[in-house]
Parts: structure tokens; C-alpha cells; sequence
């Protein structure tokens, strides 16, 4: 069953009519690795990239982009959020928490430290850096070459 899923995710029947050997799928599925791989590696650089600049251009660093369900003011501030027990949570009239109480841990809460994920846009972003890196290696004429062998940085995507 993985294996079909995994022909079907690279289109492998585009690339060979015949029945394909051990050998062809593991290399295949190594490439596939290295190039995700690749792209994870260079798309988490990108989001710290912009983790970094975003402080000094936004107000708070905390807030995600993705859950904005806490900035609208149609809420009562009367309101409190319950916790597992039923009662109502304590908080100060402010809504910031007690000194030395913690955050209630249910399975759906984010772990303490998490992090923003990766978006598609940092993905896109790593792929339009390998793909840089790749045409500017390949510019450029001979780059002052003297003879002997000339080796590049392998990029695989």
C-alpha cells in the first residue's frame, strides 16, 4: 500500500512502462528524501529568518498568523475561559495570570515552546533559494577556470 501511494506521489508511470525493480523504487525514494529534505532544511532557515526580522517590524513576536480567534472584541470581558474542572479560571481583571500558576495542559494545547510551523510560503520561499543557488552556479562562464576538476555544490531539487 505505501509503495503505490509512493508511485503514485512521484508519477512514476510517467517515467517507465514496465514493471519496475527493488532497485528503481529505493533510488527513487531516496532522491525523493534528499529533495524534501533539502527543501524542510531550507524553509525552517527561511522561517528563522523571519522569526528574527519580525520582532523589530511587529509589536508582539508571540502572536500566530494563523489562529486570530482571540482578537476580536465581541467577547464579554466578563467572561472567563473554563478549565477541565468546570470552574472559572483565575485570572486577574486584566486577563494576564497569576505569578507562579501555568497554563492548563489539555491534550490540543500547544506544547509550552511551541513554535510557529512551516508555511507554504516559507516552502516556496526554499524553493525559490535552491533553484538561485543552482542557476548562479551555473552562470557565469568558465569563473577564471585553470584546468583540473571543477566541482559544484550538488543541489537536488
Amino acid at each position: 500500500m505505501p509503495s503505490r501511494r509512493f508511485r503514485d506521489f512521484i508519477n512514476f508511470s510517467a517515467y517507465l512502462d514496465v514493471r519496475p525493480n527493488d532497485d528503481i523504487i529505493d533510488i527513487l525514494g531516496f532522491l525523493a528524501f534528499e529533495m524534501v529534505r533539502s527543501l524542510c532544511v531550507t524553509a525552517l532557515e527561511v522561517r528563522e529568518q523571519l522569526e528574527k526580522s519580525a520582532p523589530s517590524s511587529r509589536g508582539s513576536a508571540n502572536v500566530s498568523p494563523l489562529k486570530r480567534k482571540g482578537e476580536r472584541g465581541d467577547s464579554s470581558p466578563s467572561k472567563r475561559a473554563r478549565t477541565d474542572g468546570g470552574a472559572a479560571d483565575s485570572t486577574e481583571e486584566n486577563g494576564e495570570r497569576r505569578a507562579g500558576q501555568s497554563a492548563p495542559r489539555s491534550l490540543f494545547a500547544p506544547p509550552p515552546s511551541a513554535r510557529q510551523p512551516l508555511l507554504p510560503s516559507h516552502v516556496l520561499e526554499a524553493f525559490a533559494q535552491i533553484q538561485r543557488k543552482q542557476t548562479s552556479n551555473r552562470v557565469g562562464g568558465m569563473r577564471n577556470w585553470r584546468g583540473g576538476l571543477s566541482r559544484g555544490r550538488v543541489a537536488l531539487v
